[in-house]
């Protein structure tokens, strides 16, 4: 799945209505290399940080960035990081 962390949308508010259009490659970055636990992340960390719009990410490597995020990030954040790491059931 690719992602472009230098455009994320994130709510700003609990309520859900007002998003605004972050770059969070570097801080993102910094929060898996800070955090994450052995070679993977060490891996996700350094991809996160030089990746750009066409940068593809497996679902090991999406489910690592829930993982961390849960346990560290801001409500805010996790709620922009699992809607750019879950795939969408076509409907």
């Amino acid at each position: 799945m690719r992602i472009d962390f230098e455009k994320v949308c994130m709510f700003v508010d609990v309520a859900h209505t007002t998003m605004v259009e972050r770059n969070i490659r570097k801080d993102f970055a910094d929060m898996i290399y800070n955090t994450g636990g052995g070679i993977e992340c060490h891996a996700l960390a350094l991809k996160v940080f030089n990746g750009n719009a066409e940068t593809d990410y497996s679902e090991r490597e999406c489910e690592l960035m829930r993982q961390i995020v849960e346990r560290v990030g801001s409500p805010s954040i996790i709620d922009a990081v699992h809607q750019l790491t879950t795939v969408k059931e076509p409907q």
